[in-house]
Order: structure tokens, then sequence, then C-alpha cells
């Protein structure tokens, strides 16, 4: 074998090699000292700009599955959901009970109350007239799902998705709300293993909205640009997305 020196880097070549014009032989002495023929403050500064790129794909790599993971997240909640009554704006139902209802400023839970989702659900809880947390008919109800309302009632639909997208995004006015799909509420043991509740829950693929203690400035309400319906103005903005 010979060793020849090519652009500043040194090369092992066959003993019949013929040296090019830019080329320069070295002695064995020389290749074995430093193979690669590039100095340690070169071959130094390699080494950090490949660890650089490496550490700058993983982030990538990083950022574009938590991309995924967030869409995928975002796909397993529908677009929207609804709900019916003969009269939104009034606080009770027929028996006196509190319910959700229109405001002003768009719409709120019967109260502040924060009680469980098996709560919600239980018509005899004691604590459902004063929930801060609204129930919903789902994309997929059996059979339609239970009438409220009659012949009379209207229909008002939440924008589920853009709510948890707004979210995702750190919009203030949706920080305060958390959805509970029917998936989510089927998953509890409490519910799954109880025939009646999980009936409920089937039968309406109900997904229920929990209005938080709101941030500064917020009243307890789901806001009127997740809200449309029937006499209600569909909102169009920069949360939308596919999800208007």
């Amino acid at each position: 074998m010979r060793y020849i020196k090519r652009s500043g880097k040194n090369y092992e070549v066959p003993d019949d090699y013929k040296k090019k014009k830019k080329e320069k032989w070295i002695s064995k002495e020389e290749y074995e000292l430093n193979p690669s023929g590039i100095n340690k403050e070169a071959a130094e500064k390699l080494k950090k700009e490949a660890l650089r790129k490496k550490e700058e794909m993983e982030r990538e790599e990083l950022r574009i599955e938590a991309l995924r993971i967030r869409e995928e997240k975002l796909k397993s909640i529908p677009l929207e959901v609804s709900r019916t009554d003969r009269n939104f704006p009034s606080k009770t139902n027929r028996s006196g009970q509190g319910k959700a209802h229109l405001t002003n400023e768009g719409l709120a839970p019967a109260g502040n109350t924060s009680i469980s989702n098996l709560d919600q659900l239980d018509q005899d809880s004691l604590n459902k007239g004063t929930s801060n947390i609204i129930s919903f008919t789902g994309p997929n109800p059996q059979n339609g799902g239970q009438a409220y309302g009659g012949n009379n009632a209207k229909r008002l639909f939440v924008k589920t998705r853009k709510i948890a997208r707004a979210k995702e995004k750190g919009k203030l006015d949706a920080q305060h709300l958390e959805i509970s799909t029917s998936n989510q509420l089927l998953s509890k043991p409490e519910i799954r293993f109880n025939r009646k509740f999980q009936s409920y829950v089937t039968k309406d693929d109900e997904h229920q909205i929990r209005v938080n203690n709101p941030n500064e400035g917020y009243d307890q309400i789901i806001p009127p640009r997740f809200i449309y319906g029937d006499d209600l103005e569909n909102e169009h903005d920069s949360d939308s997305d596919s999800e208007s």
C-alpha cells in the first residue's frame, strides 16, 4: 500500500496507484499518525457540527411526533355536540331544577358546584341542579338519543374540537373548559361497571363539558364563538381551521 494527501485529507491507495497532479505522496508513518489528515481543531469542529445536526434532527422528530399525538388527540373529540331545550335562557327546567342556560355572554352551566361525571348522569343527584358540568348529545346516539324539550325544542351546537384546539393554542377563553368524551366517560370504572349509567352514556353518546373557575376577565360560560344553532349566529375565527 502507498499513501497520499488529497484536498487536505490522507488516503491509503494500492501500490500501483498513479498519483494525480494535485496529490502528494506521504509516508506510512505520517499516515498512521493521522489517518484522516485533518488537524485536531478541524476534526473537533466537524464532530460538533455533526452532533448539532443530530440534535436538530432529534428535536424535529420530537416536534413532529408531538404534533401527531396532538392531532390524534384532537381527532378523538367530535367536531361538535348538541343540546336541545324548549327555553334555553331559562335557568330551571319544568321541575324547577337548575339547568344549563343561555346568557348574553354565552352558555352557562346550572351553577358552580364541582360534581363528578357520574353525578352529572344521575338525575337524582342532589347537586345536579347546581352543577358546573353541561351535558350534550354526541354525534352517534342510539336511535337518535333521548328527546329533550318536546316538539317545540330548539337545538344548540357546541364546537367541541374547536374548543380543544383553542385550548391547545393557549387561548384564554378556552382554558377553563374541560371536555369529557363518551369514551372517556365509559372508561371510568364507576360508569363502565354500572349498567344504568353506562346505558345513559351510550344512548345519548353523552359528552360533558365542565366549566371550571375561569381565568380573570371571563365569566363561567362557554363563549359564543364556540356556539351556534337556532337563533344563534355561527362565528368563524382563527381557531376554526377546518372545524368552523
